[in-house]
């Protein structure tokens, strides 16, 4: 059966107020739709958790906060909403949180500024989340910021004494691939902290996904699955199978009895 509080996580990524479905399995592409349409099909497949993007946010340019306002709030019995918006400061913060989602996400970059961050934790508490891009050796990958090349070991007990409810750790290597020779730095994150880390990148196959769920004795809650879903490596369903714990790559599913 399939390992508990283990979450695929797929993405809504919003651009100029509009998001994208996943090719059809004959590899038909979608017109852009609704965000909230997109949150739909996802939760049809049986995703209890969703990552939405505002890229327009994220690059500064004007949010997308009623679209996501209106998922956040007809998805709310649904499945739990994180947000991704490029959050920084005391401003992207306060328009962030009037969407109201399950999880703010703080970018990397805020972590230029550790007396806004404990300000941001001690006024959302438990939704608070912060992204942290890592590069080789733990050194921090957030440009054009103070934060860019700080050293995650030396951070991460102030952090947690912050009380940051949630970690979301994405691997600065191209393609984010945990499973190669960047995955140690991923467990021993895991293992460098009591609170959540979900992985935020990286999942190019379901042999990925079956490897990071065994870090989950060590905290990791879940992975972000939004470009190998988009790109069609495979379907949701897919990704469900790959997290069976007698999984087996060779036969593409389950282990037969």
């Amino acid at each position: 059966m399939p390992r508990q509080f283990f979450a695929l996580i797929p993405v809504v990524r919003i651009e100029g107020g509009r998001a994208t479905l996943p090719p059809s399995p004959i590899g038909e592409v979608s017109p852009p739709t609704s965000p909230l349409e997109v949150a739909r099909y996802w939760s049809s497949q049986g995703a209890q958790r969703i990552q939405v993007i505002d890229a327009d946010a994220a690059a500064g340019k004007a949010p997308a906060t009623h679209a996501i306002s209106e998922l956040v709030r007809k998805m709310h019995n649904h499945a739990r909403i994180d947000l991704v918006s490029g959050v920084f400061d005391d401003a992207t913060l306060a328009e962030a949180a009037q969407t109201k989602p399950a999880q703010l996400v703080l970018s990397t970059k805020a972590l230029a500024d550790l007396d806004f961050v404990a300000r941001a934790v001690a006024k959302y508490h438990a939704e608070i989340s912060l992204r942290l891009v890592i590069g080789e050796g733990g050194v921090l990958h957030a440009p054009g910021s103070a934060a860019d090349g700080l050293d995650i070991w030396t951070l991460l007990p102030q952090l947690d004494a912050m009380g940051i409810a949630h970690y979301l750790v994405v691997d600065a290597a191209t393609g984010g691939h945990w499973w190669s020779r960047h995955h140690s730095v991923l467990a021993q994150f895991c293992a460098s902290t009591s609170v959540p880390v979900t992985a935020g990148s990286g999942v190019s196959s379901l042999e990925n996904i079956h490897d990071l769920c065994n870090l989950a004795a060590d905290g990791l809650d879940g992975v972000v699955i939004g470009h190998a879903l988009d790109t069609g490596l495979f379907t949701y369903a897919e990704a469900k199978t790959g997290a069976e714990a007698r999984y087996d790559p060779y036969e593409w599913g389950p282990a037969q009895p």
